[in-house]
């Protein structure tokens, strides 16, 4: 069965006790959807027609939003500093308005593009913050264009898979392509990999063999809707013996938040994807996520592998139990008590601007 079939194939669940391979979670399509079973793939003629649109575009961007912060300048009488809370401001968005552009996904670009309604006349110090703001957004739509434009087409699906479907009120029809087996992309002069995908069968020697062949790698970036929990277990063990730190770079759910334990700094920055807890399951007969008992020995070894990693372990199970195999408990950073509780328990060491370890 694929994805486009009954239930759409999300990967996102954790296997049972001694299971050390992969197996994805079907997760019924919500009444009333229907799976976009007829999209055409674009030809690689219309992928290159698309990319210069969008290329096109970011140049508006670029353009409008230097003439917006010559606006703000003249409103305020002076230059207008907007605080580093708004560095990425509405990159997330920005991001799937690309994302959509590039993948055929004209009304969705279209209804999620930032709308952006100024009044550039107004000559007070709040009106010339909120146009230098929109001018700033501008300039990270124009950057966060060129990125998405340089990632190859399993990337831009992954991306889309992971960040933007279930956002923006972007349906699970909006699934594209098949589910895919982790990648690797080095960033950061190769002081940084970029992990996405699936924690599937062999997750954990990838990753090594990866890491091995580039020394200089300081950090793993990850974005993942989750897969097997002993590959997540064995992966994340190495990266601490490792001295690696980990960093969300995409939605990190179910089995990537075992392997984000294993590093040594566990960082999240803005504009903070999530992190997702659900409870462990096998599959059972009719093919739907059955949950292991509370007391199976998967929740035994996660514990213990809490413990190692010097992470609150009650708090990370209670997390996982909150929502059923087919569910996902989501905590985004945005200064609430649960979120917050990322720190409190030391399943994060530090957010970018929000808390750190141990905060009370």
């Amino acid at each position: 069965m694929n994805r486009l079939s009954a239930f759409v194939i999300t990967c996102l669940h954790d296997l049972g006790p001694l299971l050390f391979f992969a197996t994805c979670l079907f997760t019924p399509i919500a009444e009333g959807q229907s799976v976009n079973e007829g999209e055409r793939p674009l030809m690689q003629h219309e992928v290159s027609v698309r990319e210069r649109n969008l290329t096109e575009l970011a140049a508006e961007y670029k353009a409008k939003s230097e003439r917006l912060h010559k606006v703000a300048t003249n409103l305020a009488g002076g230059f207008v500093h907007i605080g580093t809370a708004y560095s990425v401001v509405d990159s997330e968005r920005h991001q799937c308005h690309a994302l959509a552009t590039l993948l055929g996904k004209d009304s969705i670009a279209r209804r999620i593009a930032v709308d952006y309604r100024l009044n550039v006349e107004l000559k007070t110090i709040d009106n010339a913050q909120d146009v230098a703001i929109a001018a700033h957004s501008m300039h990270v739509f124009t950057e966060v264009a060129r990125e998405v434009i340089a990632w190859d087409k399993g990337q831009r699906e992954e991306e889309w898979n992971l960040g933007c479907v279930g956002s923006h009120q972007i349906g699970t029809v909006e699934f594209v392509g098949q589910p895919k087996p982790s990648f690797f992309r080095l960033r950061a002069n190769g002081t940084a990999l970029i992990v996405l995908g699936d924690v599937e069968t062999g997750f954990f020697h990838k990753l090594k063999t990866a890491v091995d062949a580039n020394p200089g790698v300081q950090t793993i970036l990850l974005g993942s809707g989750g897969g097997s929990v002993y590959e997540a277990l064995m992966a994340g063990r190495y990266l601490r013996q490792r001295g690696l730190n980990t960093e969300l770079w995409n939605n990190c759910l179910s089995a990537c938040v075992l392997v984000f334990l294993g590093g040594v700094e566990r960082r999240i920055n803005a504009p903070y994807p999530a992190l997702g807890f659900h409870q462990i399951s096998v599959l059972g007969n009719a093919g739907r996520p059955v949950a292991v008992s509370s007391t199976d020995k998967a929740y035994v070894d996660v514990a213990a592998y809490a413990i190692k990693m010097g992470v609150d372990a009650l708090a990370l199970l209670r997390l996982m139990q909150l929502r059923p195999p087919e569910g996902m408990f989501q905590i985004k950073y945005d200064h609430s008590d649960a979120s917050h509780l990322l720190c409190i328990s030391n399943i994060v060491t530090v957010v970018q601007r929000g808390c750190a370890a141990g905060d009370r």
